[in-house]
């Protein structure tokens, strides 16, 4: 069990775990959070513009978020590649597409206090469990979206 891992939040209850909760709707809680934790980063999603039962959609749904950093995304599993990332993710997914935003763009926002009270601290520990120095900033700060083949 990781430093971050297995936390919960009276809010959420005590059966919720961190795991659990940023991985099943509230991935873009902790993106948030990661993004003004890490300094440079970028908020990053797989999307699906197919629904469950095969029709298009008029809004893609979140598939996952996470925070980018160089060529690594984090998110409450850890630290991950870029590329292997987005295939996991996108996998989970009829028709996926990838979103990046600039490190300036904030695309979600805080549900409720309590949402940012447990990202925040969700957030805190897994940078600090991840790195002992300071992150360096991102290359390219390019938003794209593009569809994944």
């Amino acid at each position: 069990m990781t430093a971050w891992h297995g936390l919960t939040d009276p809010a959420f209850g005590a059966e919720v775990t961190s795991e659990e909760f940023f991985v099943k709707g509230g991935c873009h809680q902790l993106a948030l959070a990661l993004v003004s934790t890490v300094e440079g980063s970028a908020v990053v999603a797989i999307y699906d513009s197919i629904s469950q039962d095969g029709l298009e959609l008029d809004e893609p749904w979140l598939v996952h978020a996470g925070a980018m950093v160089g060529d690594a995304i984090i998110d409450v599993e850890g630290i991950h590649d870029r590329d292997i990332w987005i295939e996991a993710w996108a996998d989970q997914a009829r028709e996926p597409s990838f979103v990046e935003w600039a490190p300036d763009e904030i695309p979600f926002e805080f549900t409720s206090p309590a949402h940012e009270r447990f990202s925040t601290a969700v957030a805190s520990r897994l940078v600090a469990a991840l790195f002992s120095e300071p992150l360096p900033p991102r290359q390219a700060a390019i938003p794209s979206t593009a569809p994944l083949a």
